[in-house]
């Protein structure tokens, strides 16, 4: 005789698939990483990873599919930003494609809107200064980044946020550093440690100092 069912939380987790002539993202590589150690028993949060593409036309597709099959607690698109020196919680998104290169399909689109008609930006959904604290107490470091540039990785935090705003799902975006800044089971450690908190956090964000200077 099976027990009762357990009602989990669910958070979808994602990478990008290498860009250009690259082998690996390490976006990509740090999800999976997460995920070949992720115990749900342990944890008690269901986590779905999936890969998406380096294209403009293809995300919003792949990530209304993942929120309709999956209704999760947080969608978490993961994107690297290279040259930054840790991982960075995006606090908006603005509604503009500028791609200085190709994206993977060969799109560049420029000056833009990601959704047509849709609001000039949108903000994450995201506890990100609770995160950010949160993690902080963990002797980990997160930053916190008023620019998720113009590329696919704004483009898909906008499809996210514009995507789940009517739903109870919270959203926004997460970049990665590089592999020489630093290394792939770090950043799958943090990642672990954002869902934790961002899972156990309930209500409004802290209200504390983040913003920026300049």
């Amino acid at each position: 005789m099976s027990g009762p069912e357990v009602n989990r939380p669910v958070v979808v987790l994602t990478g990008f698939a290498p860009f250009g002539a690259d082998s690996t993202n390490p976006s990509w590589e740090a999800v999976q990483q997460l995920a070949h150690g992720w115990d749900v028993g342990r944890e008690g949060i269901e986590l779905v990873v999936e890969e998406l593409p380096v294209t403009f036309a293809e995300v919003r597709g792949r990530l209304s599919r993942l929120l309709q099959e999956h209704s999760p607690q947080l969608l978490l698109p993961v994107g690297l930003a290279a040259g930054t020196p840790a991982v960075r919680l995006e606090r908006v998104a603005v509604n503009l494609c500028d791609a200085r290169i190709p994206d993977n399909s060969g799109e560049q689109p420029v000056d833009v809107e990601v959704v047509p008609h849709g609001a000039p930006a949108l903000f994450t959904t995201l506890p990100v200064k609770a995160m950010q604290g949160g993690l902080a107490e963990q002797k980990l470091r997160v930053d916190l980044s008023l620019t998720a540039g113009s590329f696919v990785c704004n483009a898909a935090m906008f499809h996210a946020l514009d995507l789940t705003h009517m739903l109870a799902t919270r959203s926004g975006f997460i970049h990665v550093p590089d592999e020489a800044a630093m290394d792939v089971l770090a950043v799958a450690e943090v990642l672990g440690a954002l869902i934790r908190v961002g899972i156990a956090h309930e209500g409004p964000d802290l209200a504390v100092a983040g913003g920026a200077i300049s």
